[in-house]
């Protein structure tokens, strides 16, 4: 479910990628930032939509699981490998890079615990480094839309 995120967040840079389609919406009056933040937001409202027709299934599929708690833990660490992947992707300006920013850091995660950034700790029944990837993430995108609003 986390990959999700990866899927969705990371190409929010991508039309912008030929030139002639930059050039058509930098000549447009709304600022670039604005159209970053829409693709941005419709990004994450679908991430959430997957989530929850993912959770709403499981449930009516008699799963027995603290549907809030999964639901928001697993929206953090998509949102987190997302933001990750779209740092990646704005500041290399090569999509691969965003993906394999954001796959990197996955599989790492398989094999090794990062305190306080660890992506599956749901499994331990602990929240706290959910809030810290959300946290992050936020910044992540954040100085990214920022780097390639005033990089241009």
């Amino acid at each position: 479910m986390a990959l999700i995120g990866v899927i969705l967040i990371t190409p929010i840079f991508l039309p912008e990628q030929d030139k002639q389609i930059a050039e058509t919406v930098r000549a447009k009056t709304t600022p670039m930032i604005l159209i970053y933040l829409t693709r941005l937001v419709l990004a994450v409202v679908c991430l959430a939509a997957l989530i929850g027709i993912v959770m709403t299934v499981m449930v009516t599929q008699d799963c027995q699981f603290p549907v809030s708690h999964f639901f928001l833990g697993t929206f953090a660490t998509a949102f987190f490998l997302g933001a990750l992947g779209l740092a990646g992707y704005g500041f290399s300006d090569n999509i691969v890079v965003g993906y394999l920013t954001a796959t990197a850091y996955y599989l790492l995660n398989n094999y090794t615990e990062i305190d306080g950034f660890d992506l599956f700790t749901l499994a331990e029944d602990s929240m706290e480094e959910k809030y810290w990837l959300f946290l992050a993430a936020i910044l992540l995108i954040l100085i990214t839309l920022l780097y390639r609003q005033f990089k241009k």
